[in-house]
């Protein structure tokens, strides 16, 4: 079941599974046959000056994926020092899916985390659009989001947590602020070349908001519905856009995030998209922005 439903699966995992003391699996049933797994894997609990140690990228500790990323990569100096639980794969037979086991699971090991005096749930996994939304509709909140590929799935990846404990949600709070502020600059950089159906996807999972202020406002008209250059409205219609992706169901058409979120490369977007030359492109991203003010 875990081979199937992951690609990272391999044969050194079945021997990791019986012999790892950190290590928790629960599964599902109907009748004798497991249709359903989530495999748990336990985190953190480490000391004061450790944790020091990983927030300096100095330390990394085998087995507490998790615990580091978030200490040393997320900023939150001592959030190795709580003890979680990392959701490590989670697997639903392919005939048994969407009929809510996958939910179940999370659900039957939040109660396990709770029952054994855990801080948090979490899980950390490449982003694709059908898992940030089954992650986000389990009500985990979206806390780091990885600058480089991986190198088996190819993609960035996110994490996410579900806490236990109060003490978390202020850490929590302090995570996302930190995804707001700087999310924009990110998508100009290392999230630059991310597909745009997966920055919709990461838009919404962070419930992505920004205020724009009078002049701004104005700048994005002014592209919209003038002939005001891109370069000078750019900073206006990326907080613009970005803010209209998070809160809307539409498809936001490729163009509008690669080049108003992305800011992704003239010549290289008339290559793909195959215009005659940047000015067909900017009025193509004009009619789209304008199409964004009305609908808003």
């Amino acid at each position: 079941l875990m081979n199937a439903a992951h690609y990272r699966s391999r044969p050194s995992d079945l021997r990791m599974l019986m012999e790892n003391p950190d290590l928790v699996l629960i599964v599902a049933r109907i009748a004798d046959q497991v249709v359903g797994a989530v495999l748990l894997n336990i985190e953190g609990g480490l000391d004061e000056a450790l944790c020091g140690e990983i927030f300096l990228g100095r330390r990394r500790p085998r087995g507490h994926l998790l615990a580091q990323m978030l200490t040393a990569q997320a900023g939150i100096k001592h959030f190795a020092g709580y003890r979680g639980l990392r959701i490590q794969r989670i697997a639903v037979a392919e005939g048994c899916r969407r009929q809510g086991l996958g939910t179940r699971l999370l659900e039957r090991a939040r109660q396990f985390a709770g029952q054994h005096d855990f801080a948090y749930l979490g899980a950390s996994f490449a982003l694709d659009p059908a898992s940030a939304g089954f992650w986000q509709q389990a009500q985990f909140s979206l806390v780091h989001v990885s600058y480089g590929r991986g190198k088996s799935s190819g993609e960035h990846s996110i994490a996410v947590l579900y806490p236990l404990k109060r003490g978390l949600d202020e850490d929590i709070e302090q995570m996302q602020q930190r995804i707001q502020q700087q999310l924009p600059i990110w998508m100009t950089q290392f999230l630059q070349t991310m597909d745009a159906a997966q920055v919709a996807a990461l838009l919404r999972f962070v419930a992505f908001d920004a205020v724009l202020n009078q002049l701004e406002q104005q700048e994005v008209e002014a592209f919209a519905r003038g002939n005001k250059g891109f370069e000078l409205c750019f900073v206006s219609l990326q907080k613009y856009v970005m803010r209209s992706v998070a809160h809307s169901c539409a498809d936001p058409g490729t163009l509008l995030i690669e080049k108003a979120v992305q800011n992704r490369n003239w010549e290289l977007l008339e290559r793909e998209s195959g215009a005659e030359g940047r000015k067909q492109l900017q009025q193509r991203l004009r009619g789209q922005v304008e199409a964004l003010c009305k609908d808003c």
